[in-house]
C-alpha cells in the first residue's frame, strides 16, 4: 500500500516520539567506535548506516527477493542468467507480452538495486573481517644478539636467556660476531663460541641458517622451534 503525505508524517512524529534517532545516534556512536578500533574508513561505514537508517524509514526488511540474491551471490558470484534464474516461471508464463517486457524491466531494475546492496554490505563485512586477520597475525621479527669472540660464560649466559625470550615470543634471531684484529682469521673460535650459546638455547631453537663467516663478521640465524 502506497504511503500518503499523511501517513508519513504521522510517522515521524511517532519516530520522535519513541526515541527513534536517539537510539539511531548511539548505534552511530558505537559503530564509529568498532570502525576507528578495526581501522575501517568511517566515512565507508557511515554511509552503510545512513542507508541502513532510511531503509528502516522506508519500511523495509531484508525481503524474500534480496536474500534469493543474496545467497547467489555468496554461492556462484555474478552470473549471466541471473534475471532467468530470479523470474517466478509460473506467473510469468501468465503475462501478456507487454507485461512480460514491463515484468523484465522491474525485475531487471530491483535485481541491479539487491546487487548495490549487496556489494555495500560486502564491503563492509570484509573490511571488518580482514582488520581483524590483520590484528590477530603474529608478525615475526629478527632480533640480534651480539657476541665477541672472547667472551665469557656468565655473558653467554645472559644473552641467551634475552635470546629465549625472543623465540617464547615467536621471533627469530640473529647471532653475529665481530672479529677483531687478527681474529679474523682464527673462525674457528668464533664457530665454539656460536656452537656453545646453541646449546644454552637448543631447547627453544632451532637453527635457521648455520653460523658463516664474512670477512670479519660471523653470523647465524636461530627459529623458535615451535615454528
Amino acid at each position: 500500500m502506497e504511503r500518503t503525505l499523511k501517513m508519513l508524517a504521522r510517522e515521524a512524529k511517532s519516530r520522535l516520539k519513541k526515541g527513534f534517532w536517539e537510539r539511531c545516534e548511539e548505534e552511530l556512536d558505537e559503530r564509529r567506535r568498532t570502525a576507528r578500533e578495526q581501522g575501517i574508513s568511517e566515512s565507508k561505514m557511515e554511509r552503510y548506516f545512513a542507508e541502513k537508517v532510511a531503509g528502516s524509514i522506508r519500511g523495509e526488511t531484508p525481503d524474500e527477493f534480496y536474500l534469493k540474491v543474496r545467497k547467489m551471490l555468496l554461492e556462484e558470484g555474478e552470473v549471466s542468467d541471473a534475471i532467468g534464474r530470479l523470474t517466478d516461471r509460473a506467473y510469468y508464463a501468465t503475462l501478456s507480452y507487454e507485461e512480460k517486457q514491463r515484468y523484465n524491466l522491474e525485475l531487471s531494475e530491483r535485481y541491479l538495486e539487491a546487487l548495490k546492496r549487496f556489494k555495500k554490505e560486502y564491503e563492509f563485512e570484509q573490511g571488518k573481517r580482514e582488520k581483524e586477520q590483520r590484528k590477530n597475525q603474529k608478525v615475526i621479527e629478527l632480533k640480534e644478539i651480539r657476541l665477541s669472540a672472547t667472551i665469557d660464560v656468565h655473558d653467554m649466559e645472559v644473552k641467551a636467556k634475552n635470546a629465549i625470550k625472543f623465540f617464547t615470543n615467536g621471533d627469530k634471531v640473529k647471532v653475529s660476531i665481530r672479529f677483531r684484529g687478527r681474529q679474523a682469521k682464527h673462525g674457528d673460535i668464533g664457530l665454539d663460541v656460536m656452537n656453545t650459546f646453541y646449546e644454552m638455547v637448543k631447547d627453544n631453537a632451532a637453527i635457521d641458517r648455520p653460523a658463516k663467516q664474512e670477512g670479519r663478521n660471523m653470523f647465524m640465524i636461530l627459529t623458535p622451534k615451535n615454528n
